[in-house]
């Protein structure tokens, strides 16, 4: 196909939503990210079965979507059970009509499955507007539900800055600015730290946290409850976002166990799953203490 001018006038309709998402993800990044306008699409627990998500953008592989100034959405999850642990994540879910090529965004409440032990995150639609699929999700917080008593949600996709607020950053460092191309451009901010599992008020200090600051991601684990690692098995316990995964795995060592020490590793792979491994001979059921840093980019 031809060259086309997109933001010009042409004498018919030519403009497209594959040509506006390429460039939204060209200026954004093709990853997904909460825009800093509004209350970021916060979430919070509206009850004990109703996940609020406030208003806010959302970036999504180049597509926008949004939750208009004031107002909200619920999104629904189903209560949980004495003796049993579960983590739903609530996504924003991207689809087209294969037949039509109409396309809308939902928010979905995808329910984890039970455990007595350690649960795991849920399965979902992963992959990229960007290379045609039909239905791709947005994983937007994740919530713990411990028995009957769901955490506060867990935020996973990063803020994403903004074009002036990189300016101001810079140059809050003395470093001056003469244009907003090239690297300044490419600069990612300081994401804060987001959780993988628990949150920063987890008195039980059950965390596993992730952090991009300074061209590098820091991950840092402490898991106490529920590990429950048999013999050289693993367990992935969350997903790095888009546009903050290595280029290829990134592994290390870990500590196991409550008081032997038992060897362990902890390891991103370049699809963003983060995931924990028993490289010891016995099952583990204790505690994991982990930390790894690569570089972004």
């Amino acid at each position: 196909m031809a060259i086309e001018l997109v933001t010009g006038r042409a004498g018919t309709a030519h403009i497209t939503s594959d040509q506006l998402g390429a460039g939204y993800a060209s200026l954004a990044g093709p990853g997904q990210y909460r825009g800093s306008t509004g209350s970021q699409m916060q979430a919070a627990l509206a009850d004990s079965n109703t996940v609020r998500i406030s208003d806010g953008e959302a970036w999504f592989n180049g597509r926008h979507v949004t939750i208009p100034y004031g107002t909200y959405e619920d999104v629904a999850i189903d209560s949980g059970a004495q003796g049993k642990n579960r983590i739903d994540l609530v996504v924003i879910r991207y689809e087209r009509n294969a037949s039509t090529g109409v396309e809308a965004a939902s928010l979905i409440a995808i329910k984890g499955t039970p455990s007595s032990g350690a649960p795991t995150q849920p399965a979902y639609n992963a992959g990229t507007v960007m290379d045609g699929s039909i239905a791709v999700d947005m994983p937007l917080c994740s919530v713990y539900i411990s028995g009957i008593a769901p955490s506060a949600p867990t935020m996973i996709p990063p803020v994403l800055e903004t074009i002036s607020g990189l300016q101001s950053g810079v140059a809050e460092d003395g470093l001056a600015i003469e244009s907003l191309q090239g690297d300044v451009a490419s600069i990612k901010a300081d994401t804060g730290w987001l959780y993988l599992v628990g949150s920063a008020d987890d008195l039980s200090g059950n965390y596993a946290r992730w952090r991009a600051r300074g061209g590098a991601v820091f991950i840092q684990a402490m898991l106490r409850r529920d590990l429950d690692l048999a013999s050289n098995g693993s367990r992935t316990i969350g997903t790095i976002p888009e546009g903050y995964r290595p280029d290829a795995n990134v592994e290390t060592a870990a500590y196991l166990g409550a008081s032997n020490g038992f060897p362990g590793t902890i390891w991103v792979t370049a699809g963003g799953d983060v995931v924990i491994g028993n490289s010891s001979s016995g099952k583990v059921a204790g505690s994991l203490y982990a930390t790894l840093e690569y570089p972004l980019g």
